[in-house]
């Protein structure tokens, strides 16, 4: 399944998620899940997280957590 472009994306690998999230990738999809916004997205490989504006609250919890610096 393809990962479709928005204006604001922040892409993930699985592979970063499962090894330096808190409690690997299942704990992330559960916080991934929750939080979803309508145009998030994930294939086999990736996660999507778009938002209008970069400084909303999911990317200060991924930066908080060092998956994103």
């Amino acid at each position: 399944m393809p990962i479709y472009i928005d204006l604001n994306n922040l892409i993930i690998t699985k592979n970063i998620i499962a090894n330096k999230y808190k409690g690997g990738l299942k704990q992330f999809c559960h916080w991934f899940d929750n939080n979803k916004g309508e145009r998030w997205q994930e294939d086999k490989e990736l996660f999507s997280i778009v938002r209008m504006n970069i400084v909303d609250g999911d990317i200060e919890h991924l930066v908080e957590t060092r998956i994103v610096i």
